[in-house]
């Protein structure tokens, strides 16, 4: 979302990048959004990278953490 398309005037010069985030049953637990001054050269700001890159490990650690426990000595 960049300036202008923002409701509230406060934001009227950010760009900010949203990435939803699953869980392993792919329903959206959050987002990760990354702010930045205004974007207006028309391109995907750069900063969209970072929140995809984000999400992604955030993801993962929430699929990792969704596993039983291995237990010791099995």
């Amino acid at each position: 979302m960049h300036g202008p398309e923002h409701v509230l005037g406060a934001w009227q010069d950010v760009s900010a990048v949203s990435v939803p985030v699953p869980d392993p049953a792919g329903h959206v637990r959050g987002t990760v959004t990354v702010a930045s001054p205004l974007w207006t050269d028309g391109r995907t700001p750069p900063e969209a990278a970072l929140a995809e890159a984000v999400a992604a490990l955030v993801e993962t650690e929430l699929a990792a953490r969704s596993r039983p426990a291995a237990t010791a000595g099995c």
